[in-house]
């Protein structure tokens, strides 16, 4: 068995604060399934799509169905952290 051997202790948990905010949803920027089809060939509507290239293009199936949505553009995650 390769990798570091798991060890159990009793006791109490060190239980660190959570540093991460909670996050709200506004559903005056929330694309609904139906407005993205309705839309989707609307040229002031880019649905991007933020996955790895590898799930975009069905190399990887993370979903019941791999691939993407016809249409849209994918922009890897990672980008969106860099500097214009």
């Amino acid at each position: 068995m390769a990798g570091p051997r798991l060890t159990q202790k009793s006791g109490e948990a060190d239980i660190q604060e959570n540093l991460y905010n909670n996050v709200t949803v506004n559903p005056e920027v929330l694309a609904t399934v139906e407005y993205i089809v309705e839309n989707l060939s609307s040229s002031r509507i880019i649905l991007l799509d933020f996955r790895t290239p590898a799930d975009f293009y069905g190399i990887i199936v993370r979903a019941k169905r791999g691939g993407h949505t016809l249409g849209s553009v994918n922009v890897e995650w990672r980008r969106a952290f860099e500097r214009p």
